[in-house]
């Protein structure tokens, strides 16, 4: 496993919020694929709506976890998601959305050899000339066999 499966983890888990839920924030088209989700390095055009997600990878360099020829190497990093909505339309729908990511991505949680350590906002969301924004920092370790 490299950065590349932990990142491709990490988006998998975050698309499983409207199943998780039961909300219907992510919005997808005929194929499958997430219309307001912009991930790196594809295309996107943000909906008519004004609602998307804007999700960033941000991986450290792995250290060695243990010792000896099978040792595995420790990553980790940041996996942040970033909450955008029309402006003027209050807090609710920002709030709602940052909270389900929160209890998506808790403290403690496991799935596919990723742990979450920390899920949190590092400030108020802002205003923006399209959007208000507000961030939602999730860090996280994987022990990766070599």
């Amino acid at each position: 496993m490299t950065d590349s499966v932990i990142k491709q983890s990490l988006i998998d888990r975050f698309l499983t919020l409207n199943t998780t839920f039961g909300t219907a924030f992510i919005m997808f088209d005929t194929s499958g694929n997430p219309t307001n989700v912009a991930l790196s390095n594809k295309s996107f055009t943000p909906p008519d709506d004004g609602s998307w997600f804007e999700l960033y990878f941000l991986p450290a360099e792995p250290v060695p976890a243990s010792l000896g020829e099978n040792s595995q190497n420790r990553w980790t990093g940041i996996f942040q998601i970033d909450i955008c909505v029309p402006l003027n339309a209050g807090d609710g729908e920002v709030n709602d959305k940052y909270s389900y990511i929160t209890e998506l991505f808790k403290r403690g949680t496991t799935f596919d050899d990723v742990e979450i350590q920390n899920c949190y906002s590092p400030k108020d969301g802002e205003a923006e000339e399209v959007c208000y924004r507000k961030i939602v920092r999730i860090t996280w370790t994987a022990d990766i066999d070599n």
